[in-house]
């Protein structure tokens, strides 16, 4: 068989040759014989055994391959055996080469597999997404992999065998982010699961900020840190911290809950505690009540000021409790020291009583001697004097029939009742009206027992304008001044007077009787008799701008309007509203002043009608000559200490205070007030 490569030829072709050297005389001269046949040979055996494998291997030198084979065998042929082994030893060190690529190329097709496909591995976990810094870093990472193996693909950097010993990285890298994501996708699910306990969290965080919670800012920036978390994607921090920063809001909601209900607690028996604490111990009983109540509150406060609010809480109803137990017993001391019924008043039944029919008086005689108490039978006579008919009467007599004496104290008068409770006034400036209400109850219970009827919250504040409570205070107040000639007024006219020529002082009694009502005489008396001397013609200015046609009472508002404190209204006095009841109450009312000089016989004054047991109105303010409010006056307690108790419609409630407070000027009223400047001294009419 003929030889195919051109090795196999060109060996053939050389045997040949040295058959024919053999057989050819030595004088020849057109054949040379080579000088080392035997190495030719062994040079084109190994050219042909490396051709013949590069042949196999499919091995092209980037097919130089051919060129450089000629070029061997042109050496060869040229006898430069040297330089055909150089060529030879260069040819095979480039095909081990190749063929070297070539099985780390084979190597790394067979363990990419589908590593690096369009939809292998890598590709599918680097189009995940990748919500959280974590997931982000480890696709990074896989990005970074990639393309280190990528690199080592490029025709400048091409190494295929350390491509294939950075692969088991690059899938790892791959299984790490699907690995991670895949425990994202669960946590997230966890997560979703937590919205409801993140969203009670954070709606109760807002709650504790609203409250004013010390702890509030801590764990608001640890919420904050919890929201990073989840914008990060770190759902597992976010989980982690979760649980103890619900518990710790929690906790802190409820220590601000109840401090705030402690706040809130205590601002509503604050002046029940007040009132309590400054109670005058008139009695064994009362210095025992207030022992208690001081204990309580010390307990509260304690626990209070340890932050043991769920503590203090508790300890509040006992602080209410016991601080109602001195209120009541204070009130059970003034309703002993209080008359049912003045002499006056008793007389005035008395007298009502005669002028009956016989019929009617038997009837009404027979409720008197049948009443179960002294103080049942003194209402009746009360209600009698009042000038109330006999039925009813009557009907009065059965409604408090079988009743015992705390309802009568609490349900027959406007103030001072056994809870320490009266009526308020609903208007910001009808404190007047509401004293005349008081004082009206204080001498006629069927009055007071209407009023109740009508009002069962009257020492409330209530919002509506048209109950029959807020409705006649308000017709008091904007009711024009009904009054007396003031004497005192009347004097000083006369005293100027006398100093006038007859022309002047005739212009100025001319002003006088030109007024159209008594109080418009009044205002312009007062004017006349000041000490700065106006004329008449500066009077009759003044009269036309201030006094004429402006006896129009004073101007209600409504406590619960919002714009009250800065448009409370106006006030005015009570004195002609106090004697607007003389035909029913049999009192008559006079205007007294008390100041630094006479405070304490006025003081003194107030006590003597109280004995007799006529309620007085207290007119108080700041300072000597301040007239701010009413207030009555409805009992003293002998002592020691000698105790008033005097009922504030502002507030609502009854207080004591002992003589040294009244006269000292240390009323320190509900409302606000300290000095009595002015009383309305009643009398039998």
């Amino acid at each position: 068989m003929p030889p195919r490569s051109i090795v196999g030829k060109l060996l053939q072709k050389k045997r040949t040759q040295d058959n024919a050297s053999a057989n050819t005389p030595a004088q020849t001269p057109s054949y040379v014989a080579p000088t080392d046949p035997v190495r030719s040979a062994t040079l084109l055996t190994r050219l042909r055994d490396l051709s013949v494998d590069a042949t196999a291997q499919q091995l092209t030198l980037g097919g130089r391959l051919e060129a450089r084979r000629a070029a061997i065998v042109q050496a060869v042929k040229a006898d430069d055996h040297d330089n055909a082994g150089t060529l030879l030893d260069a040819l095979e060190a480039d095909l081990g080469k190749e063929k070297a690529l070539v099985r780390a190329k084979a190597a790394f097709d067979a363990a990419v597999g589908d590593l690096l496909k369009p939809r292998g591995a890598v590709a599918t976990a680097k189009a995940l997404a990748t919500p959280s810094q974590a997931l982000r870093a480890l696709r990074q990472d896989l990005i970074a992999k990639e393309k280190a193996v990528n690199d080592l693909l490029l025709p400048a950097t091409l190494d295929h065998a350390e491509a294939t010993r950075r692969l088991p990285a690059l899938a790892a890298a791959a299984k790490a982010l699907v690995d991670a994501k895949a425990a994202w996708d669960k946590l997230k699910a966890d997560w979703d699961g937590k919205a409801r306990d993140l969203q009670d969290a954070k709606a109760t965080l807002a709650k504790t900020i609203a409250l004013g919670s010390p702890q509030a800012n801590a764990l608001n920036g640890r919420m904050r840190v919890l929201d990073k978390a989840v914008a990060d994607g770190d759902l597992k921090k976010a989980i982690d911290a979760l649980p103890a920063l619900r518990t710790d809001i929690q906790a802190a909601h409820q220590s601000a809950t109840d401090r705030k209900a402690c706040e809130d607690g205590y601002a509503k028996v604050a002046a029940l505690h007040k009132e309590a604490s400054r109670t005058p111990q008139l009695t064994d009983e009362l210095k025992q009540l207030a022992a208690k109540q001081q204990a309580a509150w010390t307990a509260f406060r304690q626990a209070y000021g340890a932050g043991r609010y769920a503590e203090a809480l508790r300890q509040l109803p006992l602080v209410q409790s016991t601080s109602q137990d001195v209120i009541k017993g204070v009130m059970g001391a003034a309703s002993q020291a209080r008359p049912e019924i003045s002499q006056g008043q008793q007389d005035k039944a008395d007298r009502q009583l005669a002028q009956y029919g016989e019929k009617d008086r038997k009837a009404l005689q027979a409720l008197l001697d049948t009443a179960p108490t002294p103080k049942h039978k003194q209402n009746l006579q009360k209600a009698i004097a009042c000038g109330h008919s006999p039925s009813e009467v009557a009907a009065f007599n059965a409604r408090i029939a079988g009743k015992d004496e705390q309802w009568l104290q609490d349900n027959l008068r406007l103030a001072a009742t056994s809870e320490g409770t009266g009526v308020q006034q609903q208007w910001v400036m009808s404190c007047q009206a509401t004293t005349v209400q008081a004082a009206r109850a204080e001498i006629d219970p069927i009055y007071a027992l209407s009023l109740r009827d009508a009002s069962p919250q009257l020492h409330e504040l209530i919002p509506q304008e048209n109950t029959r409570l807020a409705t006649e205070q308000k017709q008091m107040l904007e009711s024009a001044v009904v009054e007396d000639l003031n004497a005192g007024y009347q004097q000083g006219v006369a005293q100027r007077l006398a100093t006038e020529s007859p022309a002047d002082a005739a212009a100025l009694q001319a002003l006088i009787d030109n007024a159209a009502s008594n109080w418009e005489k009044n205002q312009v008396m007062e004017v006349i008799a000041r000490p700065q001397k106006y004329t008449a013609a500066q009077i009759d200015a003044y009269y036309k701008a201030n006094v004429q046609g402006k006896n129009t009472g004073g101007k209600a508002v409504h406590k619960t309007d919002q714009n009250s404190a800065t448009n409370p209204g106006e006030g005015r006095f009570a004195v002609d509203l106090l004697n607007r009841e003389q035909a029913s109450t049999g009192v008559k009312y006079v205007n007294k002043s008390a100041n630094t000089a006479n405070r304490d016989a006025a003081v003194d004054d107030v006590a003597t009608s109280l004995e007799q047991g006529k309620a007085v109105p207290l007119i108080v303010g700041q300072q000597d000559g301040e007239t701010a409010h009413y207030v009555l006056a409805v009992s003293v307690h002998p002592g020691p200490p000698k105790t008033f108790f005097i009922h504030d419609p502002a507030s609502g409630t009854t207080v004591a205070r002992t003589e040294a407070q009244m006269k000292n000027n240390q009323l320190d009223l509900p409302s606000g007030w300290n000095r009595l400047n002015q009383y309305e001294k009643p009398s039998d009419a």
